[in-house]
């Protein structure tokens, strides 16, 4: 199951449980952005297969991130 797997929340606790949750599940490449900014960043050094995104993040919300990712 080799999915690389990008976790978008501000909120650690709630970013961790779902990383854990995932690895537990047996998905091993789990990265986890803190804001939509750093999420980008990311975006542009590797790909990934799958983006769960929290609706509000630091510096703009989950559906801009969203709309900035398919206007690249």
């Amino acid at each position: 199951m080799p999915r690389k797997i990008l976790i978008v929340e501000d909120e650690p606790v709630s970013a961790k449980v779902l990383q854990r949750m995932l690895m537990d599940a047996g998905y091993q490449d789990v990265v986890i952005a803190s804001e939509a900014r750093e999420a980008l960043k990311l975006l542009l050094m590797d790909q990934f297969d799958l983006l769960l995104v929290d609706w509000v993040l630091p510096g703009y919300s989950g559906p801009e991130l969203i709309r900035r990712i398919r206007a690249a």
